[in-house]
């Protein structure tokens, strides 16, 4: 979730910041060592987990000077070495994804309906996976993705005794990485793992596994995604450059043998969606300014805007990034705000003086009367609300 100051409280935070930037012994010697005649280039790559400002201010701290010929490298050549080390990463993992076999084909028994066909919309956003508080961590998060399709099985079964429901529509919201940017996005304490474990080991395989359950009670399953504000790489590079969006096209590959599971993922930060005649902007919620730090006033006044200026008229809006869900109407637009998997989040409690809530959101839709049922999915204590 975007962290909102000044500029001057910005540059006095990372300051600070600055200060409790933690070196090793061993780099400290490696430092003094390469230090005087080493490049930038090759500083930045020996020291992965140091920005450049980070080792600028350690050389000075040394009293290292560098000679004429390495003398200081401009800012625009900083960030271009930066962001081509993060996509080279990303490139380098994409190579070695796998592509799964064929998944063995359930077949789908639904009861004898009564009424017009209806989809199922699934809201996942804000997993902030490589997050840990007292409560929550990534075993924790495994475990609750299980307890969300068990609850939206419970409520197909349900919902099957009055009309057919063949397709699932999943709408990834963003955040599913919480990200390891020091300063930025987390402090030292909170964070389990680094962001390329956060995803390759947990998110990918997870949510590919619970697509693929999802294909044991839908005909069909259709994906969609928007990236989040956590996901993003360096503050300079592209907003595309995005792990939300990385981890959305590991998951499309390792899926692409799957016939009944669909991708659309767009690289704008949002999406138009058609079900059921019906049209639902998907975005992740940053965009979206809070005023005495709440959303709704931000959330009803951005929506009206969209309504004017998006390439086509919506009628639902869906998001998620303030870590507690709520439903309202507003103007003839139906703003849906996604809850979170994360319990205990110290950032809601002391920016928002709320409870952050594990819980998700799903709903039906009709082709008539579009949404015709609400759930909110409690992950904590498994119930459906």
């Amino acid at each position: 979730m975007a962290i909102r100051r000044g500029l001057s409280s910005d540059f006095l935070f990372l300051k600070q910041m600055r200060k409790y930037q933690i070196w090793y012994p061993e780099e400290e010697k490696l430092l003094k060592r390469i230090g005087s005649t080493a490049s930038w280039d090759i500083l930045l790559k020996s020291f992965p987990s140091h920005p450049y400002r980070s080792i600028k201010d350690k050389l000075q701290s040394f009293n290292i000077k560098r000679t004429q010929f390495f003398k200081k490298m401009g800012e625009e050549e900083v960030k271009k070495i930066e962001t081509k080390d993060a996509i080279t990463k990303m490139i380098e993992i994409a190579e070695k994804t796998k592509v799964l076999p064929p998944l063995k084909i359930y077949p789908v028994l639904p009861k004898v309906p009564k009424g017009d066909e209806e989809e199922l919309v699934v809201l996942l956003s804000d997993a902030h996976v490589g997050h840990k508080t007292k409560t929550y961590n990534s075993e924790v998060f495994k475990r609750r993705l299980q307890q969300y399709y068990n609850a939206i099985k419970i409520i197909v079964d349900i919902h099957r005794s009055a009309f057919p429901i063949r397709i699932c529509n999943v709408f990834l919201l963003g955040d599913l990485v919480h990200n390891d940017l020091l300063g930025r996005f987390c402090t030292l304490e909170e964070i389990e793992s680094p962001v390329i474990d956060q995803f390759t080991n947990i998110v990918v395989p997870e949510i590919s596994n619970f697509l693929m359950s999802l294909t044991k009670i839908f005909e069909k399953v259709k994906v969609y995604g928007v990236r989040g504000n956590h996901g993003a790489v360096w503050k300079f590079a592209a907003e595309s450059t995005n792990w939300d969006y990385v981890v959305y096209k590991f998951i499309e590959t390792r899926l692409a043998n799957q016939k009944r599971i669909t991708f659309n993922f767009p690289k704008d930060f949002f999406q138009l969606v058609r079900i059921q005649r019906h049209t639902f902007l998907l975005v992740h919620g940053d965009q979206i300014p809070m005023h005495l730090t709440l959303p709704w006033y931000g959330t009803t006044t951005k929506a009206m805007r969209w309504q004017g200026s998006m390439p086509e008229r919506f009628e639902y809006v869906c998001l998620g990034h303030f870590h507690f869900p709520s439903i309202v109407t507003w103007n003839e637009i139906e703003i849906l705000t996604n809850g979170c998997f994360v319990s205990d989040d110290e950032w809601v409690r002391k920016r928002l003086g709320l409870k952050s809530e594990p819980k998700q959101i799903i709903f039906g839709v009709h082709p008539r009367i579009g949404i015709s049922f609400r759930y909110y999915i409690d992950l904590e204590h498994q119930k459906v609300t």
